[in-house]
C-alpha cells in the first residue's frame, strides 16, 4: 500500500494529494492513508501539510527513495519475528526455538533489506510506465482492427 501511495504522489509532483485522493487510488479509507503517511513523514520520505489546503507530497525525487527505506519506515515488527510468549520452561522446544528462529529471522530480514535496497521508487514508476505504454499500444491496435 505504501509504494502504491508513493507512486501516486510521484505521478502528481506539482501538487499535494489529499488522503482521500490517495485512498481512492488504493481503495482504502483516508484514515488508513493518514496513518501511513504519518509514518512515511517521520522517516523523511514524504512531507505533509495539515488543513483544508493540505495534503502529501514526496520529500525527495523518486530515484532517491529506496524501497528499503519504505520497508524500515513501516516495519514495526518484522514479518519474520519470534513470538514473545514465555512458554513452558521444561519444554525442550520452548528452550531452544527462540534462539534458533531469531537467527533465521535476522538472516531473512537482512536479505529482504538488501534486496529492497537495490530498488527505488523510480524503478516502480518505470514498470508502471512500461505497462501503461503497452496498454495504450494494445488499445490502438484493437481500435485499428
Amino acid at each position: 500500500m505504501a509504494v502504491h501511495a508513493l507512486a501516486a504522489l510521484a505521478y502528481n509532483p506539482e501538487r499535494l494529494l489529499s488522503s482521500e485522493e490517495i485512498g481512492c487510488s488504493i481503495g482504502t479509507n483516508p484514515v488508513v492513508i493518514r496513518r501511513l503517511t504519518a509514518r512515511l513523514a517521520r522517516a523523511g520520505i514524504v512531507v505533509t501539510r495539515r488543513g483544508k489546503e493540505g495534503g502529501v507530497q514526496l520529500a525527495r525525487s523518486p530515484g532517491d527513495i529506496y524501497l528499503s527505506e519504505v520497508h524500515r519506515a513501516l516495519d514495526e515488527e518484522s514479518a519474520f519475528s519470534v513470538h514473545p510468549n514465555p512458554g513452558k520452561r521444561n519444554c525442550i522446544v520452548n528452550r531452544k526455538i527462540k534462539g534458533i528462529l531469531q537467527g533465521i529471522c535476522d538472516d531473512v530480514e537482512a536479505a529482504v533489506e538488501s534486496r529492497l535496497g537495490g530498488y527505488t521508487l523510480c524503478d516502480v514508476l518505470s514498470g508502471i510506465d512500461r505497462d501503461r505504454a503497452a496498454l495504450v499500444e494494445d488499445a490502438a491496435n484493437n481500435a485499428a482492427k
